[in-house]
């Protein structure tokens, strides 16, 4: 053979071993760029808490996050049929209407208990509760 366009096993080989690393490389790359993204995801959108209000309840009536976090928030959901106001018993926060479909954030100032009801609805209450991790991990079961 004249070589060109001619390979031997050791060529090959070595091809074989080099596309392998370069695959191995695109991985774990990718798997570092997707850990990255999800803690900055929580420094970027925050923790939150999830409050649905359904058949006039808040789902759930009782929420705790945690104070390490600089930028944590409740989010209130209006999945109900009818327009509801979310407000807190001491003025702290008031959500205005909500129509069915829209939502209201709430972002704590401060840790602490933050007792909450529906203007429209009396009956429907609930209670925050932001502390810091001690406070969550040392037995408090609820709000």
């Amino acid at each position: 053979m004249n070589g060109v366009g001619y390979m031997g096993i050791e060529d090959t080989a070595d091809r074989i071993v080099d596309i392998i690393q370069r695959i191995g490389l695109i991985i774990m790359l990718g798997f570092f760029a997707i850990v990255l993204l999800i803690g900055i995801g929580d420094l970027i959108f925050g923790v939150n808490e999830t409050i649905i209000i359904q058949n006039n309840t808040f789902e759930p009536s009782g929420a705790i996050l945690s104070d390490d976090a600089d930028n944590f928030i409740f989010v209130w959901i209006n999945n109900d049929s009818k327009t509801h106001r979310v407000v807190s018993d001491d003025g702290k926060f008031d959500s205005g209407d909500l129509a069915p479909g829209q939502e209201y954030i709430f972002h704590p100032p401060s840790p602490g208990v933050y007792h909450y009801h529906d203007s429209m609805n009396p009956s429907m209450e609930g209670t925050l509760k932001v502390s810091d991790l001690h406070d969550v991990y040392s037995g408090f079961s609820g709000v």
